[in-house]
């Protein structure tokens, strides 16, 4: 039976309608502006309903759309205090060694990509980008990484993988966080930044 072609509804209808429209809501826990309230008696139309129903799908459209969260080189940490490293005033973080940052999403997201902006201004050493996740205490696993190549061109470059499909994992346990390896101690070779994609 379609309901929407209808004039009118019983109260029945109306209430299972309305509490489907409010579960919603309160699923979503997102403020989404209802166009058409109701009070006790008031007739209902079909096109005030679906009004209702497009708010409420425009929002989980706008939850389920992809995201993403960028990082800035200056943000991360180095592994080692002893690291000698340089940030400058661009956002450009070189040195030899080890930078980490904490990764933190959205429960049930899944990542999607990684992508970085580096720059390689020589050809010997590379800059390695990993993305990884653990659980405490216990192992590591690598979901992605990025590498600069000798066969670069000089300059600043973008490195990407875009085909990811990592659910985050569940429990207090588990974290995520991207490190960032560089081979070189000079300003030849660093980054900028580091983005990762993902879904709800």
């Amino acid at each position: 039976m379609n309901y929407f072609n209808k004039k009118s509804f019983t109260m029945r209808q109306v209430v299972g309608l309305l509490t489907i429209v409010f579960l919603g809501i309160a699923v979503i826990a997102y403020a989404v502006t209802i166009p058409n309230t109701f009070n006790n008696g008031d007739p209902i139309s079909s096109s005030q309903m679906n009004l209702n129903f497009t708010a409420v799908k425009n929002a989980i459209d706008v939850l389920e759309a992809p995201k993403s969260v960028t990082y800035a080189a200056v943000g991360f940490s180095p592994s080692d205090e002893t690291i000698s490293y340089t940030k400058q005033l661009n956002g450009y973080v070189s040195g030899q060694g080890t930078f980490i940052i904490p990764l933190i999403l959205p429960a049930g997201a899944i990542i999607t990509g990684i992508e970085s902006r580096a720059h390689d201004g020589v050809n010997p050493g590379n800059l390695n980008i990993s993305l990884r996740w653990g659980t405490f205490p216990g192992s590591e696993t690598l979901i992605a990484g990025l590498t600069t190549t000798d066969a670069d061109v000089p300059g600043t470059i973008t490195l990407s993988n875009l085909a990811l499909n990592h659910t985050i994992a569940a429990g207090p346990n588990a974290f995520y966080w991207i490190d960032v390896t560089n081979s070189l101690t000079n300003g030849n070779l660093g980054f900028f930044s580091v983005t990762v994609h993902y879904s709800r």
